[in-house]
């Protein structure tokens, strides 16, 4: 199956992305960087949310698709790695995790604290920032958080109507659309939890 990675990046250009992409193209992979130029929500509004339905929806000739921040992330893996770690999960869309989650959202946040506990794992928390999956179930899950969570938010102060409380909700409450939680770094390693085996500058 063929791995295509994109990349939001509300930056004015598409310069603060150049460490991602460097070390993408470092390790054989192209990212696509969409949404120059556009503000975007903290927590996945519109370009890092609901756009991608969109995008997933008009490019039916993406098989696998891969999602990461443009600030943040570095590649350590090209894709041939990537795609068989994804596919040692139960389903076929896989969200990374990390420490904390945003506010506004603690009763769901207890209920992935449980679930990460129970499954002896570490990370509890979902982190949107990147995910892998196969194109069309991926859109379906995206689908499901949406019709089922939308205009129900936990804290109507934090009501962010957006992808990331929709599948946090969804993931604490079970039932919809069903993906795992990289939740100890088996495919995505967080900086929170880094046994730093590569130079740590």
């Amino acid at each position: 199956m063929k791995l295509t990675v994109i990349s939001p990046c509300s930056a004015p250009d598409d310069s603060m992305a150049k460490w991602m992409v460097a070390s993408a193209r470092r390790v054989g992979i192209e990212p696509i960087l969409y949404g120059i130029g556009k503000p975007m929500h903290p927590h996945c509004d519109d370009i890092q949310g609901t756009m991608w339905f969109e995008m997933l929806e008009r490019h039916k000739d993406w098989e696998v698709v891969m999602a990461v921040d443009a600030f943040d992330v570095a590649f350590l893996a090209g894709a041939e790695e990537l795609l068989l770690k994804s596919q040692t999960f139960p389903t076929r869309l896989v969200v990374s995790a990390e420490a904390e989650g945003v506010r506004g959202i603690e009763k769901t946040q207890e209920l992935l604290h449980k679930q990460c506990l129970e499954a002896g794992d570490y990370f509890p928390q979902m982190n949107i920032g990147c995910w892998i999956g196969e194109r069309e179930y991926t859109l379906h899950v995206f689908r499901e958080a949406e019709r089922t969570q939308k205009g129900k938010p936990e804290n109507p102060d934090y009501a962010y109507d957006n992808l990331y409380q929709w599948m946090a909700q969804m993931k604490a409450q079970g039932g919809g659309g069903e993906f795992d939680l990289d939740r100890n770094c088996r495919l995505f390693q967080s900086m929170n939890k880094a046994a730093l085996e590569w130079d740590p500058v």
